[in-house]
Formats: structure tokens, sequence, C-alpha cells
């Protein structure tokens, strides 16, 4: 029987992701699912008024140079490169709630380039909501690569996994390579993410 428990709350928390992903601005996701159901509880939350979403685009176009011996992360085939995202657990202030994200990309070989970038983000609150409950919760993304080919230039992307329905970063499109210095564009990234709440309407 648990098992069965268990399976309803895992389909529950992917039709929510859905539901969530394709959405801009603010979403009203009680016409979607009566309940939201956390990925790492086993019980389904239950609102205390209407759960509601802010998606927000977030750019980082440059990275300021940590250590090292120079700014250029000079990516060679076979080699792997430590990249990280993460954005820190959601804080509730009078009208608005913030997160930091953060951009990581270190170079594993020749003279160890390490690039970092944090920028703050603000969700700004209509004073006619009071929030019972911050849904969103903290993200991380192990973005690590190995270079199959000489000068990785390329775009990539990546996903929130489908179990992480509440981690603040949704997506992530980057770059950590270019033609010469990478903290001053080539290394970079753009971020798509999202706030839930559980609101009452004042």
């Amino acid at each position: 029987m648990k098992s069965i428990t268990n399976l309803w709350s895992i389909l529950g928390s992917i039709g929510l992701a859905v539901a969530l992903s394709a959405c801009n601005g603010e979403i009203d996701t009680n016409a979607a699912s009566a309940e939201a159901t956390p990925a790492s509880a086993e019980q389904a939350y239950t609102p205390i008024g209407r759960v509601i979403a802010y998606n927000q685009p977030i750019s980082i176009s440059s990275v300021q140079w940590w250590g090292g011996g120079d700014t250029d992360v000079y990516t060679q085939k076979n080699r792997s490169y430590p990249i990280y995202a993460s954005a820190s657990s959601p804080l509730q202030e009078p009208g608005k709630v913030t997160t930091r994200i953060t951009y990581d990309v270190q170079e594993s070989y020749k003279d160890f380039t390490h690039l970092h970038a944090e920028q703050d983000v603000t969700f700004w609150l209509p004073p006619t909501y009071r929030v019972n409950a911050v849904l969103s919760t903290a993200s991380y993304f192990d973005l690590s690569q190995v270079c199959y080919y000489n000068h990785c230039w390329d775009q990539r992307h990546v996903d929130a996994p489908w179990y992480d329905s509440y981690g603040i970063i949704r997506s992530v499109d980057y770059w950590y390579d270019g033609d010469g210095r990478d903290d001053q564009g080539n290394a970079k990234a753009n971020f798509v993410v999202q706030l839930q709440l559980d609101v009452t309407d004042l």
C-alpha cells in the first residue's frame, strides 16, 4: 500500500513540474492540481490559500576572475571541467522574496583558471498577498563537462530534473569557453528561475 502512495506522490510532482514549466510570469497552479506534492515529502502538501508561481529570466553576461594563472579556460579534448550553478534558499522579507544565483567555472588542468559570478534576484510581491508559505527550495546543478574536441565553445542547455519540482532554477543555458579572455563575456549563463508561493488574497 505504501508503494502505491509513493507512486501517486511522484506522479503528482511530475504533473506540477510540467504545468509550471510551460508558463511565464505568475501562475495559479490550483487550476492544474488541487495539491502540490514536494518531491522530498511522502505526504502531499495541502495549500492554505492558493499556490502561485513567478517565472523570471536571469542573465549572467560576464564572470569574475577568482584565481589561476590567467583568465582563459583553455578547453581541450578529453579533459574535464568542473562547473556548477546554484540558487540559495529563498529569503522572505516584507513585500519581496530574494535568492542568490551562483555560476562557477574551473579549469582542472594547466593553470587552473577559476571564474565565478553571483547575482541577487528579487521577486516583488503584490501588497494584496499574505504569504502562507514559500514552497521553493535551493537549487544545485552540477554542469561539469568533458570536452570531446578541442575548444568547447558551444552553448549547452540543462533542465531541472523531474523530481526537483520546487527548485528555484528551472533551466540554464551556459557557455564556459571562447576566443580570448573568458571573464569578459565568453563564460556566461542564462537562467529561468521560479518562485512558488502559497498565498491568501487580502
